[in-house]
């Protein structure tokens, strides 16, 4: 059983979540006034439907708070009409260890076909050479949609059902967005940010490939769905970050492997860290905004 003094710690992450999906929220409204009619009852580049729906099985990450979640583990579910079963659970050291183990677990799941699935056509997108498979980025897609079903899943099926096609390429680089030419660039192994000044050094320099990964699609989503080539920078980056921020928080919450993450306060390299001597007292005092 947990002591009190970590359940008082996940008290402070716990509000954050309010605050990073508000900001989230208030991020979207700011373009849904642009955004097209067709993120409502909406049809993929094949005519398939691709709007979420009820299902009697669904699937995701558990908190470390959730009673069937395995204690410094990350913990993945199978939910029967809102039930975790006996023998439904699986816990991993990190989503590595998740990504190899998933294309066995779902061929299993009768019901459950990757190509029908939201991730797969972006997926497909990846161009040549890569340092990630179209395999492997369908993963951990999938690993975004799991971690995080209310925002950032919605966000990868609008991308799908623009019928506009996004270029893909890796990059050895820092993952960034291109708005002129519809561009994402992901590096898939990134774990740290290397600042212009080598003088400086901030605590939320610290990332992972799936926050990363996070960031440029909700780049992508605010220029195919939204029009966001239409937007000064600024108003991307806001809103790109509250989802990296949301994407931060949840891998804190979820994966013991991520308990390191911090709040990224800005775009700029320079913004100070949130204060705070640990991640989770940095969560604490988040607000739920971020600077340009």
């Amino acid at each position: 059983m947990w002591s009190m003094e970590k359940a008082r710690d996940l008290i402070g992450p716990v509000l954050a979540v309010l605050l990073i999906t508000g900001a989230a929220l208030t991020s979207r409204w700011m373009s849904d006034n642009r955004l097209s009619t067709n993120t409502g009852a909406r049809e993929g580049l094949r005519g398939v439907r691709t709007e979420p729906c009820s299902e009697p099985v669904a699937y995701r990450f558990l908190y470390l708070h959730e009673p069937n979640a395995v204690v410094d583990r990350l913990t993945f579910a199978r939910i029967v009409e809102g039930r975790i079963g006996k023998d439904a659970t699986w816990s991993f050291d990190s989503l590595d260890e998740w990504c190899d183990w998933a294309p066995g677990f779902f061929a299993q799941e009768g019901e459950w076909k990757p190509r029908f699935q939201p991730g797969w056509l972006i997926s497909r997108w990846l161009g040549e050479p890569a340092d990630c498979t179209s395999g492997r980025l369908f993963w951990w897609i999938q690993a975004l949609r799991f971690l995080d079903p209310e925002s950032v899943a919605s966000e990868i099926e609008w991308i799908e059902a623009s019928g506009k096609t996004l270029r893909l390429r890796t990059t050895q680089g820092w993952s960034h967005y291109d708005y002129d030419s519809d561009a994402l660039y992901w590096n898939p192994t990134a774990t740290e940010y290397t600042p212009e000044d080598p003088n400086l050094c901030r605590e939320w320099y610290k990332t992972t490939p799936l926050v990363t990964l996070a960031y440029t699609l909700s780049h992508a989503c605010h220029d195919l769905c939204r029009d966001g080539d239409l937007d000064e920078q600024p108003v991307r980056e806001r809103s790109a970050l509250a989802t990296e921020n949301r994407t931060r928080h949840i891998l804190f919450m979820k994966a013991p492997a991520c308990s390191h993450l911090r709040p990224r306060p800005g775009f700029r390299e320079t913004w100070p860290d949130t204060p705070g001597q640990s991640a989770g007292e940095a969560w604490w005092v988040y607000r739920g905004t971020v600077e340009y």
